[in-house]
């Protein structure tokens, strides 16, 4: 392949992102008004990061010595919205919804810029959004609900189940005995949202359940 050719490429391949993107950002929106629905639970959105490197910085950051994977913040990302934009639980009935996006599961990197090239084939890999759900049940937590995540230990098949369960919560900051959180987290293929009738049925469905479900009194999840 010349090299007009590679940059014919860089172009198809801009253009494909970006309805890509509009795709992605059209599942978001989707999930938000879904939100706005439960609205005892107050949920607003918090903020969102990159996964697997920075994002994109202010007009004033020299973007020289950034890595090109830098300039693709939204293709390891996630998002979260939480009870009234707290980056912490704040009492029983508070909760975050958390989405994570990634476009690429063959990304590789060991503390060095990843070489596209040394990932697995494109064919053998998949795209795919997550979305995880804590409620605070009883007791209390003021550590931040990033780190309520990180504590949530399972297996990727149990985390990725879609079943909603109650978890004891210790080891955190502010973590009273008997903090019982409520906990649901699902995985759909990109490939999977053709339309809008599969992002209702995979994802608006499933998280209006969870929502439903979100405040059931402690053991009642059904």
């Amino acid at each position: 392949m010349d090299l007009s050719e590679q940059h014919v490429n860089v172009r198809k391949a801009t253009r494909v992102l970006a309805g890509y993107y509009r795709r992605l950002l059209h599942v978001l929106a989707s999930v938000e008004r879904t939100l706005e629905e439960a609205s005892s639970l107050r949920l607003s959105f918090l903020r969102w990061d990159g996964i697997h490197h920075e994002n994109v910085g202010r007009q004033t950051t020299d973007p020289v010595s950034r890595w090109g994977w830098d300039f693709l913040p939204l293709s390891w990302a996630w998002f979260r919205w939480t009870t009234d934009g707290k980056p912490h639980p704040i009492g029983p009935g508070s909760a975050i919804v958390a989405v994570q996006h990634e476009v690429d599961s063959g990304y590789r990197q060991d503390g060095t810029e990843p070489d596209p090239m040394a990932f697995e084939s494109p064919e053998e890999c998949r795209s795919s959004l997550r979305f995880w759900f804590f409620a605070l049940l009883t007791g209390s937590c003021s550590d931040t609900w990033d780190r309520v995540d990180d504590a949530y230990e399972a297996s990727e098949e149990e985390h990725w189940t879609g079943v909603v369960r109650d978890l004891s919560i210790a080891g955190l900051k502010g973590t009273t005995p008997g903090t019982i959180m409520r906990y649901a987290g699902w995985t759909v293929r990109m490939e999977d949202l053709a339309g809008n009738v599969d992002v209702d049925r995979l994802v608006l469905t499933p998280l209006r359940s969870t929502l439903t479900r979100a405040l059931l009194p402690e053991g009642t999840t059904t």
